[in-house]
């Protein structure tokens, strides 16, 4: 987990362009956002930043949970900031 969205975008980003990752998709779960790569053994990794728990919506008192469409290119445009800015 990531304490910033700043931060998550600075390693999504490296990830993306490291030789023995591959990207396998990003999510937007209402509740974090979340990239997903494998590793060169074909392992899963989850890369993903919380959003603040004020703001997580709740039905019949569970956390309400979805998986929709996260652009990456999107994200990391918007999120990328010089790590001296966070």
């Amino acid at each position: 987990m990531f304490e910033t969205k700043a931060g998550l975008a600075w390693t999504v980003l490296a990830a993306a362009q490291h030789p023995i990752t591959q990207f396998a998709g990003a999510a937007d779960h209402h509740v974090s956002e979340a990239f997903y790569f494998t590793d060169p053994e074909g392992n899963g990794v989850e890369l993903y930043v919380d959003r603040p728990r004020s703001s997580w919506r709740y039905a019949g008192g569970q956390v309400v949970v979805t998986t929709d469409p996260l652009d990456p290119n999107n994200f990391i445009r918007e999120n990328l900031v010089e790590p001296s800015a966070e």
